[in-house]
């Protein structure tokens, strides 16, 4: 494997290019880079599976401006590569106040047989008429905030998934990095995260599986997570603002095969003074098992719908919870 320095280049992709035909590491070494074209990562396809690393040192900025919605990515990055990962790195709008698309999505990989690895990012003000991470295959995700952006189509949206995991995120519909305020919520955003269409073979009577833990969801999005189709899911202690429209719905599973949640727990809005007593806390269509165990709120009623297909196990409910059939 190779590493370069990204300053000694015109731009992340040009230095890619000099170390991919045996992968290594782009290492973002200039405080704030302008990215103003998409990037592309690949592999040289007559070549062996490489792995592709893009790391910052933490206080690295990427500026994103790479145009209005006609299927430009900021990064594709995808083809013979083996393993992917983005680390230490801040990503930020450069029209920070302009309701304005800086991209269609952000982050794009491909290829069913890669592993995707995110870790320790800060997403802030990124428009997107796409989504800000838009993953295939495998993703962990872990220790990363993203906030104040028009993610039309979901903030994360994970398409032919096999093994998703998600730790240590934090969603807001609104951001400050430096005093700088980034917000493009006016247009809202349809989940936070959405994981849909497992890999062909890996769905409701296969392997997939997708794990949420420790994470905090605001009312930006009208659904904090929408999962359809997955074997497994597992969701442990996230927080929930549910959005206050009556299609507000904090978790959202459909065709799920098994499922365990526990000690998730309802914000402030749903329900709450001011906010719509109709928003759900979670709705389960079409599932198999289901275990609720240890949901909380510190709103008025919170509900949870589940249709006659979904079996429901409860337990350690707090006693504002509303179980309701559909």
């Amino acid at each position: 494997m190779g590493k370069t320095n990204s300053s000694g280049h015109i731009n992340l992709a040009t230095a890619w290019n000099t170390i991919r035909a045996h992968g290594g590491e782009v290492y973002v070494d200039a405080q704030e880079t302008v990215i103003t074209s998409s990037q592309n990562f690949a592999s040289d396809p007559s070549l062996p599976y490489v792995p592709c690393y893009l790391r910052g040192d933490g206080s690295s900025r990427l500026k994103i401006n790479v145009g209005t919605p006609t299927g430009n990515n900021a990064f594709n990055i995808g083809g013979n590569l083996t393993k992917i990962v983005i680390a230490n790195l801040t990503f930020l709008a450069n029209h920070p106040t302009d309701l304005v698309f800086d991209c269609f999505n952000m982050i794009e990989t491909g290829g069913s047989d890669q592993y995707v690895h995110i870790h320790d990012i800060e997403v802030g003000g990124i428009g997107t008429y796409g989504s800000v991470i838009k993953a295939t295959g495998g993703l962990l995700l872990e220790n990363a905030i993203i906030s104040g952006g028009m993610h039309q189509l979901g903030a994360i949206q994970i398409n032919q998934g096999i093994t998703v995991v998600i730790r240590k995120l934090i969603c807001h519909d609104y951001h400050n990095y430096r005093n700088v305020y980034y917000s493009k919520t006016p247009n809202g955003i349809l989940a936070w995260i959405q994981a849909i269409n497992p890999f062909v073979g890996y769905g409701i009577g296969g392997k997939s599986s997708i794990v949420i833990e420790d994470s905090h969801f605001d009312e930006g999005g009208t659904e904090a997570i929408v999962i359809d189709g997955y074997a497994h899911a597992s969701i442990k202690r996230v927080k929930i603002n549910n959005h206050g429209l009556d299609t507000g719905i904090g978790i959202k599973l459909n065709n799920v095969k098994e499922a365990v949640l526990e000690g998730c727990h309802s914000g402030l809005y749903a329900g709450d003074t001011g906010g719509n007593p109709n928003a759900t806390l979670a709705k389960f269509t079409n599932c198999g098992d289901v275990w609720i165990r240890g949901f909380t709120q510190n709103a008025n009623n919170v509900k949870i719908k589940a249709d006659r297909n979904s079996r429901i196990h409860l337990d350690g409910l707090g006693p504002k919870v509303i179980i309701e059939r559909i």
